[in-house]
């Protein structure tokens, strides 16, 4: 029988092992059964803890069975004892029933007691496990606070919450963003993977949930519905288009984003390392989500060549077509990827040589 003082024990430990009081007990109880049947040479203890948590009650178990029943009974789940046995302890005893003999921990041998600690560290180690995994699977797709502790050729060493340590790769980092030890960063937790040990977390700065997150941070209107970001395509680093929605007539999408005096765009940028942000208006209407997509430049006309295959042609002013286009082709790069339509721009000129419109 394990008391109430012993229990305060178990409270410290879960205290200092940032675990709830039921897993810790959990464990024990586990623990205790292993020693049990280390002890005892039993396949089978139980455990009855009372309904204050204040007690635990340790049992080790028998099956009672004769020679016509021993043949059927798995040697590996229960140990038998005769029914003669069995009546000396519980005089009402009967063929197949299980018999509770009540086992005080105070009696076990060195060995047992060692198996007791051994599987009460592999519990709590298993429970802690779980515990850290749970605790960042809820943040998982949400930025983090991550400290850099070190940092090599090829990855970041960052430290989180819960004292976990994880690695952020330098190729998930734009290269405008340069990093110091040292220094408090938020990063985008993008997949907590369950392991045979500890779960594995996988961050980045070059995440396109990241942008989203910042803006969902930062803009009220989107934090309460009233603005959706209905696609975001980023080169990270360089710049990010973002769709907006408003559900709200009188509430304009952009307006929201920008804020007064630029306030909120500006701090939105500043996260983002002076990344370039693309504002524009989503819309159901295929042509004028792409005139919109491929803002900044203005488009005359969009030209939808093929509806199911997604194939348009956006016509511009001669002088639009380099800012169509985009430095490298990104401009249009991030329309195509943000509207999920291929886009092919021509100027007014070349369309009508063309015969296109």
């Amino acid at each position: 029988m394990i008391s109430k003082n012993f229990f305060k024990l178990l409270d410290k430990i879960a205290q200092e092992r940032d675990l709830d009081k039921d897993q810790v007990i959990d464990a024990f109880a586990k623990g205790l059964i292993s020693g049990c049947k280390k002890n005892h040479k039993v396949k089978s203890c139980k455990i009855e803890l009372k309904e204050d948590k204040s007690e635990i009650i340790l049992y080790k178990q028998f099956l009672v069975a004769d020679e016509a029943t021993m043949s059927t009974i798995n040697l590996k789940e229960s140990t038998p004892i005769t029914l003669e046995e069995a009546q000396q302890i519980k005089p009402h005893a009967k063929i197949g029933q299980v018999i509770d003999i009540k086992v005080d921990p105070k009696d076990f041998n060195l060995y047992a007691v060692k198996e007791l600690k051994n599987q009460f560290k592999e519990e709590l180690t298993k429970k802690k496990r779980e515990s850290i995994y749970n605790f960042f699977k809820q943040q998982e797709g949400k930025l983090i606070s991550a400290k850099i502790i070190s940092e090599n050729d090829k990855f970041y060493n960052l430290e989180l919450e819960k004292e976990i340590t994880t690695l952020l790769p330098k190729k998930e980092i734009a290269s405008n963003n340069e990093m110091q030890v040292g220094e408090r960063i938020q990063v985008f937790l993008s997949e907590v993977r369950k392991t045979t040990k500890w779960p594995k977390i996988f961050v980045s700065c070059n995440h396109v949930g990241l942008v989203v997150k910042v803006l969902e941070e930062n803009i009220p209107e989107i934090q309460e519905g009233i603005v959706k970001i209905a696609g975001v395509a980023r080169i990270s680093g360089e710049r990010t288009k973002i769709g907006l929605l408003s559900c709200d007539a009188q509430v304009d999408a952009i307006g929201s984003c920008i804020g007064e005096r630029s306030n909120r765009i500006k701090n939105v940028i500043k996260i983002l390392k002076d990344e370039k942000v693309d504002l524009f208006v989503w819309s159901d209407d295929p042509q004028e989500l792409i005139a919109n997509a491929l803002k900044p430049a203005s488009c005359l006309q969009v030209v939808i060549k093929d509806d199911i295959n997604k194939y348009a042609l956006a016509i511009v002013p001669d002088d639009q077509f380099s800012l169509a286009i985009g430095k490298l082709g990104k401009n249009v790069k991030l329309a195509v990827e943000v509207t999920k339509w291929n886009i092919d721009i021509k100027t007014l000129d070349q369309a009508q040589k063309e015969g296109l419109i």
